[in-house]
């Protein structure tokens, strides 16, 4: 599935667009039904979760990074970029800033209402390797590092919402 995140307006999933503003009853006909938990819905086998304000109406979509999706914004694909040209890209969209949290976990982007957030941090993975070498066990768990070396290269998460969501939620 492509997804095509539309800053500040919402997303288009394959081609079908889901705006801010919409009553979330028209999400089910382009990703099907989806489980619910009070004010999100999530479909997709959970990668892609839509919140609602206290109308029904979409105020924030937030995708996984899985790799079965493709997810791009005004034409670069996104999934693709390293993390540091994928900050510079939405830093240049945000007026030249960005929010920085949790030791680089978390960057989120004001004026466009787009966050990301990493589960694993190069900071993480270099820290990991250096406990590893100290207990002894690199070699044990060289495939693991890997694994994470790989996953520290994108975010978990990339979510945006309406004009002003993230001022609106502090």
């Amino acid at each position: 599935m492509i997804i095509d995140l539309l800053i500040l307006e919402g997303a288009s999933f394959d081609g079908e667009k889901v705006l801010f503003g919409q009553k979330i009853d028209v999400v089910p006909r382009c990703l099907g039904t989806p489980d619910q938990m009070e004010n999100a819905y999530y479909f997709l086998d959970n990668t892609v979760s839509i919140h609602v304000d206290q109308d029904g109406c979409i105020e924030f979509i937030e995708v996984s990074t899985d790799d079965p999706l493709t997810i791009c914004c005004d034409g670069q694909n996104l999934s693709e970029l390293p993390q540091e040209a994928l900050l510079d890209f939405l830093r240049e969209k945000n007026k030249n800033e960005i929010q920085v949290e949790e030791n680089r976990h978390s960057f989120t982007f004001v004026h466009i209402s787009t966050g990301l957030y990493y589960d694993i941090t190069p900071e993480d993975v270099e820290e990991i390797i250096r406990e590893s070498k100290a207990d002894g066990v690199y070699g044990e768990m060289k495939e693991e590092i890997q694994a994470d070396i790989e996953r520290a290269k994108r975010p978990s998460a990339i979510g945006i919402g309406k004009a002003q969501y993230y001022t609106n939620k502090e």
